[in-house]
């Protein structure tokens, strides 16, 4: 088992900014909208990004309890713990992770927590890193579909 505190990042909202420029950038240059459906794409793309920095940090859990057998817990701001166990979704990349998950049993919450290298320790980084990609499996697999495991 694997307990990992998770701090406030300072690169979260700056990569939240990148990925919803990304956004605006494709639908401007890509489809070519009218200025009045441009308007409404940046009113649109403004609420996202408020609504992912501002809102999340509320609900950004403070504690990531990682077990042996895949599963996880969540300390989760105004719900308590919650047990939940990681989907295939998840993305585990150099310097940010998105891990998607839902509840157990029913899955009837799910969530998707993005976590930045600069919220961990160095060596917890490391550890969720390693634990998510040997952990994570996409669903066919989990599923006993066809997948090495």
């Amino acid at each position: 088992m694997i307990v990992v505190e998770i701090k406030p990042s300072r690169l979260q909202p700056i990569f939240l900014v990148v990925l919803h420029l990304a956004a605006a950038s494709s639908f401007l240059f890509g489809l070519d909208p009218g200025l009045a459906a441009g308007g409404v794409l940046a009113a649109v793309l403004c609420w996202s990004l408020y609504r992912s920095i501002v809102v999340s940090r509320r609900r950004e859990p403070r504690v990531l309890v990682l077990g042996d057998d895949g599963h996880m817990r969540l300390d989760l701001p105004g719900e308590g713990e919650v047990e939940a166990v990681p989907a295939g979704s998840s993305v585990v990349l150099e310097r940010v992770l998105w891990l998607a998950w839902s509840d157990f049993p029913g899955a009837r919450r799910r969530g998707v927590l993005m976590l930045v290298e600069d919220q961990l320790a160095p060596a917890d980084w490391r550890r969720l890193q390693v634990w998510a990609r040997l952990r994570v499996r996409p669903a066919a697999a989990g599923q006993g579909g066809v997948g090495g495991g």
